[in-house]
């Protein structure tokens, strides 16, 4: 199917766009120039411009027709590149969108738009075999045992990661070299090494955090267990006060009791002498009869 039987493009000057016919939107995927919208956008439209050294750009799009109605409707997929040319300079500048065919790289890099592990993706191959592509293989591997060949075609062929659909396109246009797409996917490479790495450190660091309350909760647990047992002591000294407080009244009592009963005997004594002494008198007194 002819890109222009599902797309009509209009062009204004220096500024081309491009827009469904008969669908109310269209997925961007990116472009080898500069676009009105994000990769990974769904539109009514995208436009487009190129910068003056740029004899023509290419733009990734998707378009899904809608064939039925109701509970028979069902969708298909049509991905395109589609070239947009420039002529002119300057002031003069005029673009145009070839909607008569789907733009083919020349070579020597080749690619175009895939769809694995429920993604879409832009892919280039290299003339050594080297492949890059925005497809994530970190969601691929969640899918591997639904594609498993495909994903060990995609294993054994060490597809690299570029995450920018742009650059790969730019690539594919000849804007840029093979060397600059190698060298952003060893940076996202290294910065996935990092992120790991520093993933590990959080991991580590949850680990030693959860082991650190544990701690803390055992501990917390034996003081509480130490607490009761000083509880319970605090208890008995209470109680053995209590009882030695009893006993401090009885003795205060048994001793008051003990002065009085002293005062009682003491007095007795002192009448029992003065009684004796009486007797005593009595005694020694001369004794009179009467006749």
């Amino acid at each position: 199917m002819k890109p222009g039987q599902l797309l009509f493009a209009r062009v204004a000057g220096s500024v081309a766009t491009i827009a469904p016919r008969n669908e109310p939107e269209l997925t961007f995927l990116g472009s080898s120039c500069r676009a009105s919208t994000l990769p990974g956008a769904k539109v009514s439209s995208v436009s487009f411009t190129l910068h003056e050294e740029q004899q023509y750009g290419v733009a990734a799009v998707i378009v899904d027709l809608t064939s039925g109605s109701g509970k028979n409707a069902s969708k298909e997929a049509y991905p395109m590149l589609i070239k947009i040319q420039g002529a002119g300079q300057g002031d003069h500048r005029e673009l145009s969108v070839d909607t008569e065919n789907i733009w083919v790289p020349e070579g020597p890099v080749i690619g175009g738009i895939v769809h694995a592990f429920y993604q879409t993706a832009i892919e280039v191959v290299a003339p050594d075999g080297e492949r890059f592509t925005t497809l994530d293989l970190e969601k691929a591997r969640r899918y591997s045992d639904d594609y498993p060949e495909l994903y060990m075609r995609y294993y054994v062929s060490a597809c690299q990661y570029v995450p920018d659909p742009n650059l790969l396109l730019r690539c594919l246009v000849g804007d840029c070299t093979i060397d600059d797409v190698l060298s952003a996917a060893q940076q996202v490479a290294a910065e996935q090494t990092q992120l790991e790495k520093a993933q590990e450190l959080v991991e580590k660091q949850e680990r030693a955090t959860e082991r650190l309350r544990i701690e803390n909760t055992e501990l917390r647990a034996r003081f509480g267990g130490v607490h009761a047992a000083n509880e319970h002591l605090n208890d008995v000294v209470a109680q053995r006060d209590r009882v030695l407080s009893i006993a401090a009244a009885r003795f205060t009592t048994l001793s008051i009791a003990a002065r009085a009963l002293h005062g009682v005997a003491s007095t007795q004594w002192r009448r029992s002498r003065a009684l004796e002494a009486a007797l005593k008198k009595v005694a020694e007194a001369p004794q009179v009869f009467v006749a």
